[in-house]
């Protein structure tokens, strides 16, 4: 039989302060980032308005930003996202509060990781330090974005796949798992899971019932595209096609390179790639195991499916992470005193440069010295000027003294190698969401530019057409200012999104504003009025 039990040294009895230490860990990798902040460029502005807007239409078939073309993925995450919204916008802002959803499902995917590591290996508590400690995964797991519960579908689903062979219920959890990242970004969770849930089942005992209950499971999460064609079959015919296309690799897009994936796992899956082949090298002699094979398989299939896609983007590689780092948690524990001294080093030299420097940049933006780095911040946001926060201050020193503590009492072994390099990870995020978080928050927001807009606007005006205005620029400010933009009309206002080299002036509009965000060195906006110059 394919099954076999887990591969040996499991997990050893959690005591009370690797626990509390783990727990730690992971609720400061989770939390900063996730509140204090605007929406975010690009996609976290554009989601933000779809968002809103469900939740001021109450139409969650074919939610849309105002007078616009509709969703791109299926509605599970907006409608989390909306709960949160709804829920918890009187004491949070309201991005803060929908942003919570994705803290909801990286979570879920979590816990479901965990689970999983315990099943194939006896070692949960390791895959998820693994997992947190993927560098491509720190950024994604903190924006407003569906990719986030195709995650938490993704993860729930390798869950079910590693109970193959025991119960149904394990089939269960499969085809869930896939109706959420269905629900969540369409077709491409039915291209990463269906192969192996044709496969696998036939060559385990209980194997049909476990297809079966993977099947039935999967049939409710229909519901909505069944909806959508029966109202608005013009809409579902659109999004099927778009959603088929895309995944099957037959979009009209041009393809860069078949080696776009490949070399984005390279930096984007580190150091979860280089230790999960490792762990497949030392297990070469298990590949009957169900703990190698599944997460090769899995592995396997996800980067296929994606290289034959035409959408070429790194937040796409992140389900390849839980694979990876299940399969990288196989030999963790029997890792080469050599190999774990030099990874555990080359970690402590990275965070501890990283640390430094940003550290000195934050004294620097409070203080004005180092005069050198103070001059280049202030040069690259001349209008930002940084105010002390105590409890943001108090937190990042507190992640900070705890990494020196464990770097300092280290053991040269896999495990503690791995611990000292998520605690590192932590380090440097809670340090930028917290003391940077104003500033980087200046810069990748819209309010200031917006706002900045406002006071040029005159008081009178009939309607503001909007000229190359992406999505997420729309909704923004609709956002801010409450200002719906048209593409067609006789409007006393114009405004042009354009690049900053451009310097040509439509015929016939006097120029009132011109702006960027901070920092910004391509997008340009100027505002127009109706009149001669």
């Amino acid at each position: 039989m394919f099954y076999t039990e887990p591969l040996p040294e499991p997990d050893p009895p959690l005591d009370k302060t690797e626990l509390a230490l783990i727990v730690f860990l992971t609720l400061a990798w989770m939390l900063p980032g996730l509140l204090g902040h605007e929406p975010w460029k690009p996609d976290e502005a554009y989601n933000f308005g779809l968002v809103r807007h469900m939740m001021e239409s109450g139409n969650w078939l074919t939610f849309h930003l105002p007078d616009e073309s509709p969703f791109a993925s299926p509605p599970l995450y907006f409608m989390t996202a909306a709960v949160f919204g709804k829920l918890l916008s009187p004491i949070l802002s309201l991005p803060d509060a929908m942003r919570l959803a994705t803290g909801f499902y990286m979570g879920l995917a979590l816990i479901f990781i965990a689970l999983s590591g315990r099943i194939l290996y006896g070692k949960g508590r390791y895959a998820v330090l693994i997992l947190a400690g993927s560098l491509g995964l720190l950024g994604h797991a903190h924006q407003l974005i569906p990719d986030s519960a195709l995650f938490a579908g993704c993860a729930m689903a390798i869950l079910g796949f590693s109970m193959i062979g025991k119960n149904s219920f394990g089939g269960v959890l499969a085809g869930t798992g896939m109706g959420i990242g269905f629900m969540s970004k369409g077709l491409i969770a039915i291209a990463y899971f269906f192969p192996i849930l044709l496969i696998l089942p036939l060559m385990e005992k209980r194997g049909i019932s476990f297809l079966l209950a993977a099947l039935l499971s999967l049939l409710p999460w229909g519901i909505w595209p069944y909806l959508l064609h029966l109202q608005h079959p013009a809409l579902f015919e659109a999004w099927w096609k778009s959603s088929f296309s895309d995944t099957l690799g037959l979009a009209s897009a041009p393809r860069r390179s078949l080696f776009f994936y490949p070399g984005t796992l390279a930096w984007f899956a580190w150091p979860t790639l280089p230790l999960a082949a490792v762990a497949l090298w030392r297990e070469r002699t298990r590949l009957s195991d169900i703990g190698i094979r599944l997460p090769l398989l899995i592995f396997s299939v996800m980067l296929l499916v994606l290289v034959l896609t035409r959408t070429e983007r790194e937040l796409y590689a992140m389900p390849m992470l839980l694979p990876l780092s299940l399969l990288a948690t196989a030999s963790i524990a029997r890792m080469r005193r050599s190999a774990a001294s030099a990874f555990n080093w080359f970690g402590i030299l990275t965070f501890g440069m990283m640390a430094l420097l940003f550290w000195t940049g934050w004294i620097a933006m409070m203080t004005g010295h180092p005069a050198y780095i103070a001059a280049r911040i202030h040069h690259y946001h001349p209008d930002f000027s940084g105010h002390f926060s105590f409890f943001p201050f108090l937190f990042a020193s507190l992640v900070t003294l705890l990494w020196v503590f464990l770097v300092i009492r280290t053991e040269h072994n896999g495990v503690r190698a791995v611990i000292n390099w998520t605690s590192g990870i932590v380090m440097v995020w809670a340090i930028l969401m917290t003391l940077w978080l104003p500033f980087l928050d200046s810069v990748k927001s819209y309010r200031e530019m917006f706002l900045s807009m406002k006071k040029a606007m005159p008081h009178r005006y009939t309607c503001m057409k909007g000229r190359h205005l992406g999505d997420a620029q729309r909704a923004m400010l609709d956002y801010y200012l409450g200002i719906d933009t048209v593409k067609k009309g006789n409007c006393s206002l114009v405004l042009v999104q354009t690049v900053s080299s451009d310097r040509h002036r439509p015929e016939g509009l006097r120029k009132i504003w011109e702006g960027a965000r901070a920092g910004d060195r391509k997008e340009r906006y100027r505002l127009y009025e109706k009149g001669a110059e």
